[in-house]
């Protein structure tokens, strides 16, 4: 499809030549769903090379995108590590928050995409980078991934987040078929692909000095399981957090002793994953003594 076919997004057209004001439409509407990268050969150096994070907007559902610009002097290893490099930290429109590995937005929705790149295993963003170039060049990328691993710092281990910790103790006890009776009555869980965690309030683990504690809820006509972190669990002074409900509409003492039993089934399963992950629930300055240890 040709630049002429799409359709582009108008709000603020014709503000076009004031950066600025450009800039803060994207921030207050730029939704991204992907990536793309603009070029003609990765052999030779070249002009007008963009990476681009592609996507709509939430006014007008148009077509929108931000680019980096890729050195016209680059070619070979060095132009694949730089795009590399950019996909994996080019975040435009705001600001990051490291230690909760939160964005801090006018937008939820490019907030959540946002964590959701930060979080793919070097695998995952390895296909993600292949996909970026053409097929006639993907066994050159491929050789070079290949040549290229890329490894997680000791220190700085892929974390997981509220949300990741409570899908993780699901599976892992669905896997053991240990909670099946109790799913069987269950009506919602949250967060869902479905209905997934509020991101801003979706931050990394970053300690391992907590438990989970099962609180059940009775009211008239349903049963909510809220499952939640007592303890030490990041750098914040909050010592209680929830991760995720389970709710059920019945209300008889069966669905009671249902509930009540699946809500210690995972606290069980909840501190055998952390302590099989302990490396990734390790605060960072424990990570870094070890590492100078080495």
């Amino acid at each position: 499809m040709s630049e002429k076919q799409i359709n582009w997004c108008n709000c603020g057209r014709q503000y076009q030549e004031y950066w600025r004001i450009k800039e803060n439409v994207y921030g207050l509407n730029f939704d991204p769903t992907a990536w793309a990268f603009e070029y003609r050969t990765i052999t030779c150096h070249e002009e007008g090379r963009v990476l681009y994070i592609t996507g709509q907007c939430s006014r007008c559902d148009g077509f929108m995108r931000s680019g980096v610009p890729v050195p016209t002097d680059m070619k070979g290893g060095d132009l694949l590590a730089y795009v590399y490099h950019e996909m994996k930290h080019y975040r435009p429109y705001d600001k990051y928050d490291e230690e909760f590995g939160i964005y801090y937005t006018f937008r939820r929705q490019r907030c959540q995409w946002y964590q959701q790149q930060d979080d793919l295993t070097p695998e995952e963003r390895g296909k993600q980078f292949l996909r970026l170039f053409r097929a006639e060049d993907q066994a050159v990328v491929k050789d070079w991934l290949a040549r290229n691993p890329r490894v997680e710092p000791y220190a700085k281990p892929r974390r997981d987040r509220k949300s990741t910790l409570f899908q993780h103790i699901l599976e892992t006890a669905r896997a053991a078929g240990a909670i099946t009776e109790a799913e069987a009555i269950l009506d919602d869980i949250y967060p869902s692909e479905c209905a997934p965690a509020v991101p801003e309030e979706d931050t990394h683990l970053t300690d391992y000095r907590f438990n989970l504690v099962p609180d059940i809820k009775i009211s008239g006509h349903r049963i909510d399981l809220n499952l939640c972190l007592e303890g030490s669990f990041d750098n914040s002074f909050n010592r209680k957090t929830m991760i995720g409900t389970l709710t059920t509409l019945r209300v008889d003492q069966e669905a009671c002793d249902l509930m009540k039993a699946l809500g210690d089934t995972l606290a069980y399963y909840c501190r055998k994953y952390v302590n099989e992950e302990i490396h990734r629930y390790t605060p960072r300055r424990e990570l870094e003594r070890e590492a100078d240890q080495k």
